[in-house]
């Protein structure tokens, strides 16, 4: 039953990593505000480069690709994605998991009640009436 519950809770560990963000597009602009690790830059040719610590500076889009400095100007640039929180997500991979908790919990309890009646030790000539003894 242990393997069980920690199978649960491995599961609900790789979970949250995906489920706690998505994936948005927002306007080149709003860099500055929203100042993510990462940002994804899809250019005029329709490439597409991954810019850690992406600032807007001007006219201009600055941060690093594979650890070295980039300036790329924002004509250049066509689209931009970033990593954002997703609240309702969230909300759906922790009420998944409570009702996986509570699933565990009513089986391990149902088993442990199981358990207890029929190990339980009744002497049957003392009290020849008992559940166990008919």
């Amino acid at each position: 039953m242990r393997a069980v519950l920690m199978g649960c809770v491995l599961a609900l560990a790789a979970f949250a990593g995906i489920a706690c963000h998505t994936m948005a597009s927002v306007p080149v602009n709003q860099l500055g505000t929203l100042k993510p690790s990462r940002a994804w830059l899809t250019m005029g040719d329709q490439s597409v480069i991954e810019l850690a610590g992406p600032q807007v500076m001007g006219d201009t889009v600055v941060g690093y690709v594979k650890g070295e400095y980039h300036e790329l100007p924002m004509a250049n640039v066509k689209g931009v994605t970033v990593q954002k929180a997703s609240p309702l997500k969230t909300a759906g991979l922790v009420a998944s998991g409570l009702v996986v908790l509570g699933g565990v919990a009513y089986v391990i309890s149902s088993s442990a009640n199981k358990a207890d009646t029929s190990t339980s030790m009744v002497d049957c000539q003392v009290n020849p009436n008992a559940s166990v003894c008919m």
